[in-house]
């Protein structure tokens, strides 16, 4: 299950990291318009993926939270945080 944090040092908007196969992509979204991560990064697993997240972003443990559907939420990214439309 992938998980998210927003920064509040400025450094981005909200990054997100998402297990797959091969590791733990970081997704970077630079700014709350961002409708896709201008920066995505590959760990070897979630461990080092937040230790880079805590140096880059002074991401801590208690930043994150889960994302039941990362689906819905990159639509909801791209919409300015608000729910989709029903449509």
């Amino acid at each position: 299950m992938a998980v998210e944090a927003f920064p509040r040092n400025g450094s981005a908007f909200r990054v997100v990291l998402e297990p797959r196969m091969e590791g733990v992509y970081v997704f970077v979204y630079l700014t709350r318009e961002s409708s896709a991560p201008e920066v995505d990064m590959l760990q070897d697993d979630l461990d080092m993926a937040r230790l880079a997240c805590k140096e880059d972003f002074g991401l801590v443990a208690e930043d994150w939270r889960e994302i039941p559907d990362l689906e819905r939420n990159r639509v909801r990214s791209a919409q300015g945080d608000r729910p989709p439309s029903a449509g």
